[in-house]
């Protein structure tokens, strides 16, 4: 089609990314038009179920269902926006498919707001979190210390295991006296067991519409038990309309201000954690949270909001369930972000279609949050501890991680607080947040990116020593395990062809860290080793020793060959300095890219 050939001449590159073996269409392939139309269906119906909660607003006194519909179709062309922008990158965002949905959190807010100043405070609810988030955006790159993996990580985690009392209480209808409603039990039993089911055991096609099958069993199962309520509303909804552009109110109180730039903060967090983790599902080779796609992430959310409040809709932010569906679909296609954020503009301008959204029973979505917090658990374990950690990775972490938790199950921690706070402290996730990037700050005072150490302990063998330095250091640094392990191989290496290079022995070990280099330095005695940066043995050279008589054999240039081989196969860079005097000592220097 000519429309993807326009885009694909002018689509901002997505960056240096390695095709992960088990993705099915990569950042920038683009699926067939048959199968491009029926994934952004399936992230249209997933993220469609969060203009429900915009349905509040309802019970606010003097908002009609006419102004809730506008909000939505308002809210619509936001969630457009921020998942095109979000996809195309560039200046406009993270360069990764990103979908967004209207934010449940700030509707609480602007639930407070609403009710205090009208229908025009939810517009200045999603204005202020805009400007929030315009703030804070070029700042990130300057902030890389506070956003490690372990930070993120630990925040994506918390962001799954606060799903989790929502989704169950939804999925089986949980009331005040913890009774289930075995009809919603069914319904999203049936839902999730068909999401789960799809996703390990279907083929690679049938993968791609794991999310959506369990969506319609869960429709069908609801349909036959009665479930499905309020036909009404779709049919008196009109076909086509345009959307009915809501003034802001500029008389929100100072104390929900204040709480909706402090979790408009927390937020941005959330949504450079859901771009971390598509640009990691994207790229194999990922090695740590990209500065510049999680500044996109920031920028992109923040126009859409500004585009969103400017016609009276609600904040929006990237959807988790929809990442959920990407990586059960194995389909991370830039073209299918762009493909969904027409259809949400399309829909903008169908309130019928809106309509439908209330019909989806809330025992289905629940089974679908089950089924994004299980992910999102699971990735951002898996994020926070691919790095070693030392005791203060452990307790920033952990604590947390715990002080998150404890909010959650002590809900009246905060109700002694202002009214401002509480929205802040409420939140698990938010609590989680402040913790983590505030204990990373205050455990970073004291860590040296630099370390030495003199390597004569007599009880213990250089090989240990030398392997006590690098673990110690590396798990203080944070570095990855795999180039630790390299490290600590090279390292040995490079002490043995010191040893027995004549008359040399090895006084020290230095190393250097700075997230992007890990350089080590084995100090020793005598001039520089002289150290073949070649290959080390040629096929002439190997088919001669093979076929050699023992007497002909040189063996100790033969393994010293294979050991600079070795060296220079596990290190990135191996160098040799120094003129082995007391002011010039001598080293050989290992350098591994982070």
């Amino acid at each position: 089609m000519a429309i993807f050939q326009w885009i694909a001449k002018y689509l901002p590159a997505s960056g240096r990314r390695r095709r992960p073996f088990d993705t099915i269409f990569a950042s920038d392939e683009r699926p067939p038009n048959n199968l491009l139309a029926m994934l952004a269906l399936q992230h249209v119906a997933i993220a469609l179920p969060s203009l429900v909660f915009l349905t509040a607003f309802v019970s606010v006194d003097g908002i009609s269902t006419t102004t809730v519909q506008g909000m939505m179709s308002a809210s619509l062309i936001g969630m457009a926006l921020g998942t095109a922008f979000q996809a195309w990158g560039g200046r406009l965002g993270s360069g990764v498919f990103l979908v967004h949905s209207v934010d449940p959190i700030m509707i609480a807010l602007a639930t407070a707001a609403v009710a205090s100043s009208g229908p025009g405070a939810l517009a200045s609810v999603s204005i202020i979190a805009s400007i929030t988030a315009l703030c804070i955006g070029p700042l990130i790159p300057k902030l890389r210390p506070m956003f490690p993996t372990a930070v993120v990580g630990t925040v994506i985690c918390m962001v799954g295991i606060s799903l989790v009392h929502e989704a169950f209480t939804d999925a089986w209808m949980i009331n005040e006296h913890m009774q289930v409603e075995w009809n919603s039990v069914i319904i999203s039993s049936a839902a999730l067991v068909t999401m789960v089911g799809l996703s390990v055991w279907g083929g690679r096609k049938i993968q791609l519409i794991a999310v959506v099958g369990g969506l319609i069993v869960g429709l069908v199962v609801a349909i036959s038990l009665g479930e499905i309520h309020g036909l009404n509303r779709v049919t008196e909804a009109s076909w086509l309309a345009a959307p009915t552009v809501i003034v802001p109110s500029f008389h929100v109180p100072v104390g929900i201000v204040v709480a909706v730039m402090l979790t408009a903060l927390m937020n941005q967090l959330e949504n450079m954690g859901g771009a971390v983790v598509m640009d990691k599902m994207t790229n194999a080779d990922w090695r740590r949270p990209d500065m510049t796609v999680m500044t996109g992430s920031v920028k992109a959310t923040a126009l859409a909001d500004l585009a969103s409040g400017l016609l009276g809709g609600a904040p929006t932010g990237y959807n988790p369930d929809n990442v959920a569906l990407a990586s059960a679909s194995k389909a991370t296609s830039r073209y299918i972000g762009l493909a969904t954020a027409a259809l949400l503009l399309l829909l903008a301008f169908l309130p019928k279609c809106t309509a439908m959204v209330t019909l989806i029973p809330t025992a289905l979505r629940g089974g679908l949050a089950i089924y994004t917090a299980l992910f999102l658990i699971v990735a951002g374990i898996e994020m926070a501890t691919s790095r070693s950690l030392d005791s203060r990775g452990t307790f920033t972490i952990g604590i947390a991680l715990c002080s998150g938790l404890a909010v959650m199950l002590l809900p009246g921690l905060s109700k002694d607080l202002p009214e401002s706070l509480k929205f802040i402290t409420e939140s698990g996730f938010v609590v989680t947040g402040i913790m983590v990037i505030g204990l990373n700050a205050l455990f970073r005072l004291g860590t040296k990116q630099r370390a030495a150490a003199t390597l004569d302990a007599p009880d213990r063998p250089l090989n240990q020593q030398i392997t006590e330095f690098i673990e110690a250091h590396g798990a203080t640094w944070g570095a990855r395990r795999e180039v630790l392990h390299r490290a600590i191989a090279a390292a040995i290496e490079a002490a043995e062809a010191i040893m027995s290079s004549g008359g040399r022995h090895i006084v020290s070990i230095r190393g250097f860290f700075d997230e992007f280099n890990l350089n080590l330095e084995l100090v020793h005695t005598g001039h520089a080793i002289a150290l073949d940066r070649g290959p080390g043995l040629t096929q002439d050279q190997a088919d001669r020793l093979l076929h050699a008589h023992v007497e002909e054999l040189d063996i100790d240039l033969a393994l010293q060959q294979i050991g600079s081989a070795m060296l220079h196969h596990l290190a990135d860079q191996v160098t040799s300095e120094g003129a082995g005097t007391v002011e010039d000592p001598a080293f050989l220097k290992l350098h591994f890219e982070h």
